[in-house]
């Protein structure tokens, strides 16, 4: 019989393939929503004014009428001084007052507004709300529709406290904790030294007082 034939080589065996990357952890978390609008005044409302009282008692009407602090209601005011000034801004705010179902006779001065939200509230539903609290106030003039020109919306993120730790140094980081991570080992053997020396120098003690030389 013929001898069998060899046998073919053995295939190379594969290198290990390089470990998939890991998902990356989300960096930045929402930290809160906003809301910002410029109510149309009515010329001869009592509140076309930017004195500090003024803007106080309505930061605090509509922070109560939404459920905010007064501190996550933001107003200013600006004043049209320049007769272009105040054709542009007449005509922007009788755009938007144009919006609604009446007419409304704006008055020379912007009041924009920032609602800063909870993450947790349902923003389309604090929409309507602070929709509600505006039209509830006398001195401004109607918004129109809910989903209208009269507000915008938004988010503001920060980054989470890994990822800023992770960013902060780079290597830099992992040396200075491996630095702190050494001293602490040393500072620790040090101190059990110390604890033994002492356990041992009081054992000597104790045999001398019990038998004296």
């Amino acid at each position: 019989p013929e001898p069998p034939s060899p046998s073919p080589p053995s295939p190379e065996p594969l290198s290990p393939s390089p470990p998939s990357p890991e998902p990356p952890s989300p960096s930045n978390i929402l930290d809160y929503n906003y809301l910002t609008t410029s109510f149309v005044t009515k010329a001869r409302s009592l509140y076309a004014s930017c004195d500090p009282w003024i803007l106080n008692s309505l930061v605090s009407a509509l922070a109560k009428s939404v459920g905010l602090p007064d501190g996550n209601v933001t107003m200013t005011c600006t004043q049209q001084q320049s007769s272009a000034k105040i054709s542009s801004g007449t005509h922007h705010r009788r755009h938007l007052s144009q919006e609604g179902s009446k007419e409304c006779d704006p008055a020379p001065v912007n009041q924009p507004t920032s609602f800063n939200v909870d993450p947790l509230r349902d923003m389309v539903a604090f929409r309507l709300e602070a929709y509600n609290a505006v039209m509830l106030l006398d001195w401004a003039c109607p918004l129109g529709p809910v989903n209208g020109s009269w507000a915008v919306t938004g988010s503001v993120y920060r980054a989470s406290e890994s990822s800023s730790r992770s960013s902060g140094g780079g290597g830099g980081d992992g040396s200075g904790m491996s630095h702190m991570h050494l001293i602490i080992i040393c500072a620790s053997v040090v101190c059990g030294c110390l604890l033994i020396l002492v356990l041992l120098a009081v054992i000597l003690y104790r045999r001398k007082k019990v038998h004296p030389t």
